[in-house]
């Protein structure tokens, strides 16, 4: 039987392990934003915590539809219904405006764009000069607003994409040469978004443009992908949808149309579609069969990056809602807030939905090995031997989280953190050398595993990660004493055999004079 043994420590950082969870099904909360008094709502897009945007219609608004500005509950809701227009959609929002259309109140009584800023008098219409069909802001991003508008003349009554700087007049038509039709979906940073109708191909792919103007268009479609459109973006990464086989199947891009990432679940849903992105989570709606009906039912779906990590969050609401779509998502810290439209099958009526995870810890995983310390010898017992891990800044300068780990014989552990970000992570055991296993990037929902630091090297006595003159002044004072001889220093004995003799100067020697990876 192996012995116990009591370490010597110098300043040991030890921390208290929360119980972690992943993020799963049973964490996430429901709220149903439908007003009291109202029929139908639809949530379009989610800013903040305490922003969500879409529409509401009920006998308050004569069975109209009109925009909506909710801030995390029913109660509360603002109507945005501009003063003088019959309805009104509130389609996405971000940074404290809000993008949509309202019906004018001139005679042509047509669909036009324009934004809010959190009330109905804030209302500003963005309706291009002259345009007598219709125009729809879809999106936004700083000072600019992206969407549709349509021309009896100009534009042959066909949709084209483009974009405004805050006025109708600024209006800039994005649509490509050899394009009959377009639509600008969404923007963020230098980037716009959306579909372009490529008439030699009749069908839709697509694509990216910038403010520079329609010529600035670039065709992301995926290779052998019969149609495409992108219907998100945030910082640098697109969302939408690509046609396989006569199958609409979600999923994103990084810029490039050879950069697809298909995200259509891979059993069970029969086809997809991404609608938003935030921060690395993407999220839309994926349709499972009714067996042989040769229905379909869609439901709200939210993906981190793969096919294989998605949540049905459809599956989460209450048996009598049946379709169900999420068309917006917000990350912050360890929050995720989404947003969509949930169908009660009781009334038929649609109701406007909040999801909400919250996680406050992850756990990382993974193995050290002790070098030169078999489990065979008598005190070689790696889950009495102090250990480490630091979560260091990502050029490895500075110190961000120590936590003390417990080893089992194969070298696994586990600590919980609350960082997000990307940082060196680098282990440390007592008497061994600090060793880096180089970048990990933690999102702070999803636990990372298999992190590997391979075999510590053996000799530190000391512990300041140097094996020097110090250690060999620690082994020699206790040279050729054993476990319950006075002064005996188990740090010495480096190889756990009980005693401090040659096998354990021979792992001092064949270290001597080297030094950790950097450690705080």
């Amino acid at each position: 039987m192996k012995m116990l043994r009591i370490f010597k420590l110098s300043a040991l950082c030890i921390c208290c392990l929360a119980t972690i969870k992943q993020a799963q099904a049973s964490g996430w909360l429901i709220t149903y934003l439908q007003p009291a008094g109202y029929d139908y709502s639809e949530a379009t897009n989610v800013a903040s915590s305490s922003a969500q945007v879409g529409r509401i219609a009920g006998a308050a608004t004569s069975g109209n539809d009109h925009a909506a500005l909710w801030s995390g509950t029913s109660a509360g809701v603002v109507d945005l219904n501009p003063s003088g227009a019959t309805s009104s959609r509130c389609l996405s929002s971000a940074s404290g405006y809000q993008y949509g259309f309202a019906n004018s109140t001139d005679a042509l009584l047509m669909d036009e764009a324009g934004y809010w800023t959190g009330t109905a008098a804030s209302w500003t219409d963005l309706n291009p000069k002259s345009c007598d069909n219709w125009s729809y802001v879809e999106g936004g991003y700083g000072a600019i607003q992206v969407g549709r508008a349509n021309w009896s003349v100009s534009t042959l009554g066909n949709d084209h994409a483009g974009f405004w700087n805050g006025t109708s007049a600024s209006w800039v038509d994005l649509n490509p040469s050899g394009c009959n039709s377009s639509d600008a979906r969404a923007a963020y940073g230098s980037q716009i978004v959306g579909c372009a109708f490529v008439t030699a191909l009749s069908t839709y792919h697509a694509g990216i443009w910038n403010t520079s103007g329609s010529s600035s268009f670039v065709d992301i479609n995926p290779s052998s992908a019969s149609f495409s459109n992108a219907n998100g973006v945030y910082n640098g990464q697109q969302v939408g949808a690509a046609m396989f086989g006569g199958v609409l199947q979600a999923g994103l891009w990084n810029g490039t149309s050879n950069s697809w990432v298909n995200l259509q679940p891979s059993s069970g849903y029969v086809f997809s579609e991404a609608l938003g992105v935030n921060n690395g989570w993407q999220v839309g709606y994926a349709a499972v069969s009714n067996g042989t009906s040769g229905t379909q039912t869609e439901h709200a779906m939210i993906w981190n990056g793969t096919s294989a990590n998605y949540t049905d969050l459809g599956a989460l609401l209450p048996v009598n809602y049946g379709d169900s779509v999420a068309s917006g998502v917000y990350v912050t810290g360890h929050n995720v807030y989404v947003v969509g439209t949930a169908t009660d099958t009781t009334t038929w009526n649609t109701n406007a939905v909040l999801w909400n995870f919250s996680d406050t810890a992850v756990t990382i995983s993974g193995t050290m090995l002790l070098g030169d310390f078999p489990i065979s010898n008598p005190y070689a017992i790696w889950n009495q031997v102090p250990a480490w891990v630091e979560l260091q800044n990502s050029t490895g300068t500075a110190l961000v989280e120590k936590d003390s780990v417990t080893l089992n014989s194969s070298g696994a552990f586990s600590f919980a953190t609350t960082q997000i970000g990307t940082f060196t992570i680098t282990a440390k055991a007592y008497h061994w050398l600090a060793k880096t296993a180089g970048l990990i990037t933690i999102d702070g929902f999803n636990n990372v595993s298999g992190v590997n630091f391979g075999t510590l090297l053996n000799g530190d006595i000391n512990n300041d990660n140097f094996v020097e003159d110090q250690d060999y002044s620690l082994m020699g004072a206790s040279w050729y004493l054993g476990e319950g001889d006075a002064g005996f220093n188990p740090n010495a004995d480096l190889n756990g055999d009980g005693y401090v003799e040659d096998q354990d100067y021979s792992i001092l020697g064949k270290n001597w004079y080297l030094g950790g990876d950097p450690w705080f």
